[in-house]
């Protein structure tokens, strides 16, 4: 009996042991099995946070939260807790910048969250931070209890800086390209009253002097005031054309030895007698260290042209400009600082004008405002030549107190003995032309008439060609130095002028073939004058034909061409 209760106690012992390890068992499984679901939900929050800023889990009923995630801490699923409100009220006073709070505020109260969300799954606020960067808050719905009312939330908060960013950057762009397309529209309306202008006038005294042909003194006034216009017109032109070329970045700057202060006199110069009609006071100051400097003379005269233009213009009666040049020590050692600073009494700009005068197409007022002509081109160009040569420009202005422009150019010192050199080389005998043959090479007989009456007042014996092709024959044809020059159009049908001129290069007679050739063209940019050269052209000259500068071209050229004749005929 003994034995059996052992043997039975024994059983019962084991299969309590039993029972006790089938439970262990279980509860072990069972833990494992909710590490694994817990490591899950640590690497899915942690997967999540690693996109947001904030995680917060609320329970709205209570007005209580927990954090999930903050910041740099990966992911905590039992970390800050307490009231809700008031957590998100301190993050909003603390940390959203101060413009933005009183829009975020409403956003966090969470006793109308529920009634907020009742037809909505999520909603969502952006703001701006106290240092700048930008983030978006987002309630999304947990729970809802079986009347649909929300009862938990998750709250999340992303950076939203770069996307902000590229918002803000597209907003620009597309701000900035309305804008341009307004100010092209402005400018169109504008150059179409501008170029009309002149062109009308011209047309209405052209109209007049045939009326008038013979009443000379009228006659005369009438041509005077044609030739005033189509200089204005040819100036509306040249600046649309010169706009177009910087933006294209067409600009080559040409660099040589000038005087200074120079630029400034001719300038000045120029607008001496519209001065003096206003009765326009005007003062000079110079403070000159270097007497000679490297300058683009071409474009840093139109600079301080397009400055004083506007000063005249915009300065009244009896008004008051002053000019004033100044050299500094550059940064860099044989350079030095030009300063112009041209300063007036006129109508001034406005200072919201102000940030927009050196745009291009813009104007304050338009000429049937203020009764003054332009195309608001002026400063634009300025702004972009002063940048090329990586210079700066300054406006100062005030309404009805006047306008303040300084500009500063870096520019290389040169030495008197450069400047020799250049004179040197610049030197010119006076001399008749008069007697000698030119070949006029055009096939436009308006342009072409204009040319030969020309060369009739100067004494010149011409001759014309159509095309390229005549002008090759025509050459071949006639004897050695029978023409002394020839004065070529660049676009002409059959053969143009750059070929004519390759052909009359390569002919056997080596006197025919060095014969000078004169480009006239009305492609009258640098890199024009730059692919004449290069074909074997001379000089190259832009239309409309400036009568002057034709005539001292064909004084150098003749001249020269005079003093190698009798070397060449030693060498036949």
């Amino acid at each position: 009996i003994y034995q059996d209760e052992k043997h039975f106690f024994a059983l019962v012992v084991f299969r309590h042991i039993d029972d006790i390890m089938e439970k262990e068992t279980t509860i072990q499984n069972q833990l494992r099995q909710a590490l694994d679901e817990t490591r899950l939900s640590n690497e899915i929050i942690s997967a999540i946070a690693k996109s947001y800023c904030s995680i917060y889990r609320i329970d709205v009923q209570k007005d209580f939260f927990e954090e999930v995630s903050n910041d740099s801490e990966i992911h905590k699923l039992t970390g800050n807790r307490g009231c809700a409100s008031e957590k998100l009220y301190q993050l909003c006073d603390t940390m959203v910048a101060p413009e933005y709070r009183p829009l975020i505020r409403p956003f966090l109260d969470v006793s109308t969250l529920s009634a907020r969300l009742k037809t909505e799954e999520c909603i969502s606020t952006e703001y701006r931070m106290c240092d700048g960067s930008w983030h978006r808050m987002l309630f999304t719905v947990k729970k809802r209890d079986e009347s649909g009312n929300v009862t938990h939330v998750l709250c999340t908060v992303r950076s939203i800086s770069d996307s902000k960013r590229r918002e803000e950057d597209l907003n620009f762009a597309a701000e900035a390209a309305k804008r341009e397309a307004e100010m092209k529209t402005r400018f169109l309306a504008t150059m179409s009253h501008d170029i009309r202008t002149p062109m009308n006038a011209i047309l209405g005294y052209a109209d007049l002097a045939r009326g008038h042909l013979r009443e000379p003194v009228r006659l005369e006034r009438y041509m005077n005031n044609i030739r005033v216009s189509g200089e204005k017109l040819l100036s509306i032109i040249n600046s649309v054309l010169e706009l177009a070329r910087i933006e294209n970045n067409q600009i080559v700057l040409e660099e040589s030895i000038v005087r200074t202060g120079e630029v400034l006199d001719s300038c000045i110069m120029m607008f001496q007698s519209a001065m003096e009609e206003k009765h326009q006071k005007l003062s000079v100051t110079k403070d000159v260290k270097y007497p000679y400097v490297y300058l683009d003379n071409t474009h840093v005269t139109e600079i301080c042209l397009n400055i004083l233009s506007n000063a005249v213009k915009y300065t009244g009666e009896g008004g008051s400009i002053s000019c004033t040049l100044n050299q500094k020590d550059g940064e860099k050692e044989g350079w030095c600082i030009t300063e112009i600073i041209i300063g007036d009494t006129g109508i001034g700009i406005s200072e919201e004008f102000q940030a927009h005068i050196f745009e291009a197409f813009s104007r304050e007022r338009t000429s049937t405002v203020s009764g003054i002509d332009g195309t608001g081109l002026g400063m634009g160009i300025v702004k972009r030549l002063v940048d090329l040569m990586e210079g700066t420009i300054e406006v100062q202005s005030q309404l009805g107190a006047g306008t303040v422009f300084t500009v500063r150019i870096p520019s290389r010192i040169a030495s008197e003995e450069e400047m020799q050199v250049k004179q040197a080389g610049c030197h010119l005998d006076k001399f008749s032309v008069a007697g000698r043959r030119i070949l006029l090479v055009e096939d436009n007989d308006l342009n072409a008439e204009i040319a030969m009456e020309l060369f009739k007042e100067e004494g010149l014996q011409a001759e014309r060609a159509n095309d390229g092709v005549l002008c090759i024959e025509m050459v071949e044809s006639a004897p050695a130095n029978y023409y002394d020059l020839i004065l070529m159009d660049i676009q002409m049908p059959i053969m143009d002028g750059y070929g004519a001129t390759r052909m009359i290069r390569k002919l056997r007679d080596p006197i025919k073939a060095e014969i000078p050739i004169v480009a006239m063209t009305a492609n009258a940019f640098a890199e024009d004058r730059e692919k004449a050269l290069a074909v074997g052209m001379n000089e190259h000259l832009a239309k409309p034909i400036d009568r002057n500068e034709l005539m001292l071209i064909f004084q150098k050229l003749l001249q020269a061409k005079i003093i190698s004749e009798p070397v060449k005929e030693l060498l036949q």
